[in-house]
């Protein structure tokens, strides 16, 4: 209801001042619904609302009358009201709050008791003695409102009085409403126009429940009535829900019908008085006209419910026809009776009303069963008598995890099933949406099953004009943040999820080269890097192409990864991009370029390397460095390759990291080439002799196995004399080990 009250226009600044107010708090008060205190969302909606406080009372301070509907800031009223202040006035309502006076911001602790009292429900805080006593303490100002004062105001104001009688109607207790109301309720009854008033209101309030939850509001107030009365003598109890005629004409077709389904129910029955029959069986023929009039205006027209609740309002066939004349009257004056067509609209309104009869569709019995059905409905619910695994097995089917597989499966089906392109197109860019939601969550199972359709029609052969729509799709999709994003959550999944990973990265094809590489890069997991490594060489050259573009980058570190990347692919390729690395003017990548050589088992990256380390003495310590500490098996052949080559003379310190790391690596195919370095040696140069024999047998040791075993017992027992010195002491720890 508006508010009669002309009132001055708020200014401009002001307005949007209390506007952004309105807003921080409606976001707050979700924030503290929706989140525990110390949330980030919680702190910074509350700082948010501070802010707008602050910059709301910049002026001086701040009143806000409160009405149903909107405030009044200041006695005065914005000239386009924005949506966020009605709701703030709703809220505060609701909670009884009628006038809230800021002087100054206050401190976040406040503003956060308020919210906390209005994301609580409002009953509970009336329990607690009102809003307004609990918000004591904290410097703003908090003026409640008192029905019994408003209900006694009505005559000053009678908008507002009606409003708040039917807040108090609905607001009551479990058991109804509360006795000021009902005598509200009462004293309203003397005045029909006000009591018709009140019924519109009290039918906007209940709108959005339906029908159903209209009537049985209606049926709680008219049995409340009841006992509010009661131990009044009976006829004026009857004279009293008579009265109430004009409020139940106000109900929609709909709730009429409801209702007169409640006529022979025991709900309709309150100290021995049929409610019902009291208040509908006393309609005049005005009522129900009026009741015509309304529903024929608020439908455009006559409904199959309309003219079943008219026909049990109006039996008798010759007083149809004078009720329908006042309806056609009352129908006349409204807007829809000014329009050209309205004589054959109420032509068609008659004709149904007066002939409609759903017996040659519905038998007398099953018309019973169905009306009994509708009153039952109502009694299964209030009974809850099913077990509780029943109610579980109704609550699966509505759970998160079944609509969502309901979803995925309807996806499916469409793409499966749709053969024109652009309506395959639509249905894929949400599949897509969908997809990339569950890469950045590490949803990989579900987001390969719904990639796989996708996949299988860009590979087919016989795909048509959707073949390169899913193609292009699989491209946006590899190139796409998400797709990165998903990348990142490799150490986090399990051997399972992963694989699901990997299938996705094999199957979006060679564009997801390139992300994997940067992932690589920038990833700082070392088990999370092998795993993108595994898939990275799952793509051989195409991979190596890729990877070989990073080598031009001018930033070194880049370059740098592009090399550890090209020694885990391997191959002729990776070695034609080490090559030029070699003479890098970065010390680190001319580091890095040999130690990814390392693996490269060709003989063209074995005979690079020793030029290199025969010509350069600062390669030569920098490979000795790198052997010193390698552990990848895959530099064995390397290290065989120079201790076979190299001149064991002019580099002996190289000559024995090559030797020690062979006994490191453990490499049985090597010990043919360590029984030849520990046979070789120059009596002229017996220290050093001594020290490379010394390296042999101890790697030949380390490898242990039958092969090297065999080779020190001959030497041990059977070599040259420098030879078995030093075979024998590592035979014997090599047998006393086992």
């Amino acid at each position: 209801m508006a508010d009669p009250t002309p009132r001055a226009p708020l200014a401009p600044d002001l307005a949007a001042r209390v506007t952004e107010l309105a807003r921080a708090c409606k976001a707050a008060a979700r924030a503290f619904s929706m989140y525990p205190d110390g949330h980030p969302a919680v702190r910074s909606s509350l700082m948010r609302l501070v802010g707008s406080i602050g910059q709301a009372t910049e002026s001086g301070p701040l009143t806000l009358r409160v009405l149903n509907d909107r405030l009044v800031i200041n006695g005065a009223e914005p000239e386009r009201p924005d949506q966020a202040l009605g709701e703030l006035a709703t809220l505060l309502y609701g909670h009884l709050v009628g006038e809230l006076v800021v002087e100054a911001p206050g401190d976040a602790d406040s503003w956060q008791v308020f919210l906390k009292l209005l994301a609580r429900p409002a009953e509970e805080v009336r329990d607690d003695g009102g809003i307004a006593q609990a918000f004591t303490g904290t410097g703003i100002g908090i003026t409640e409102l008192d029905y019994a004062d408003i209900l006694k105001e009505r005559a000053s104001g009678p908008a507002a009085s009606l409003d708040s009688l039917v807040r108090s109607l609905l607001e009551g207790d479990g058991d109804g409403p509360g006795d000021a109301a009902l005598e509200a309720l009462v004293e309203a009854a003397e005045d029909e126009d006000q009591l018709r008033e009140l019924a519109s209101l009290l039918k906007s309030r209940t709108g959005e429940a339906g029908p159903a939850a209209q009537a049985d509001t209606v049926l709680k107030l008219l049995r409340g009535l009841v006992k509010h009365l009661e131990g009044k003598p009976r006829d004026e109890i009857l004279q009293t829900l008579e009265r109430m005629t004009p409020m139940v004409g106000e109900l929609s077709a709909d709730a009429m019908a409801e209702l007169l389904g409640q006529w022979q129910a025991d709900s309709s029955i309150e100290g021995g008085v049929n409610v019902v029959e009291a208040t509908i069986g006393q309609m005049g023929d005005d009522d129900v006209a009026r009741f015509v009039a309304g529903s024929v205006e608020a439908e455009g027209g006559s409904t199959e419910r309309l003219a079943q609740a008219f026909q049990a309002l109006v039996p008798e066939g010759e007083r149809r026809k004078h009720v329908l004349a006042i309806a056609e009257q009352h129908t006349a004056d409204s807007e829809l009776g000014q329009s050209a067509s309205f004589p054959e609209l109420w032509g068609n309104v008659e004709q149904m009303l007066t002939t409609y009869s759903d017996e040659p569709y519905v038998s007398t019995a099953y018309a019973r069963e169905l009306s009994a059905s509708r009153r039952q409905a109502v009694e299964v619910d209030e009974t809850s008598d099913d077990p509780p695994e029943r109610v579980q097995a109704w609550l699966d089917t509505v759970a998160d995890a079944r609509l969502q597989e309901m979803d995925f499966q309807l996806l499916l089906d469409l793409l499966h099933l749709e053969p024109d392109s652009l309506r395959w197109r639509d249905v894929a860019n949400i599949v897509a949406g969908l997809i990339d939601t569950l890469l950045r969550e590490g949803g990989f199972a579900e987001a390969r099953r719904l990639l796989d359709p996708i996949m299988k029609m860009a590979g087919a052969a016989d795909g048509g004009d959707i073949k390169p729509q899913a193609q292009e799709l699989l491209d946006r999709l590899a190139g796409g943040r998400a797709f990165k994003r998903g990348l990142t959550q490799a150490r986090k999944a399990d051997e399972a999820a992963f694989d699901d990973l990997r299938q996705m990265c094999v199957g979006l094809g060679t564009a997801t080269i390139g992300p994997l590489a940067e992932t690589i890069a920038s990833e700082e997991d070392a088990k999370a890097r092998n795993r993108l490594q595994g898939i990275l060489r799952d793509f051989g050259d195409q991979a190596r192409v890729a990877v070989r573009e990073l080598m031009r980058s001018p930033n070194r570190e880049v370059r740098r990864t592009a090399l550890l990347l090209l020694r885990e692919l391997g191959g002729a390729q990776a070695l034609d991009a080490l090559e030029p690395m070699l003479a890098d003017s970065d010390a680190k990548v001319r580091r890095d370029a040999m130690r990814s050589m390392l693996v490269i088992d060709e003989a063209r990256a074995h005979g690079l390397l020793l030029r290199l380390v025969t010509q350069d003495v600062a390669a030569r310590e920098v490979l000795t460095d790198e052997l010193s500490s390698v552990r990848d098996d895959r530099a064995a052949p390397l290290c065989g390759h120079l201790v076979t080559q190299l001149d064991h003379r002019t580099s002996t310190v190289l000559y024995v990291s090559a030797i020690e790391a062979l006994g490191r690596l453990g490499d049985p195919d090597q010990v043919p080439t360590l029984k030849t370095a520990l046979y070789r040696g120059e009596w002229w140069a017996p220290v050093r002799t001594k020290a490379l024999r010394v390296a042999a047998a101890e790697a030949l040791r380390k490898i242990g196995d039958p092969a090297a075993t065999e080779v020190l017992r001959e030497a041990a027992h059977g070599g040259p004399r420098g030879v078995r010195a030093v075979a024998r002491p590592a035979y014997t720890r090599l047998e006393s080990s086992r």
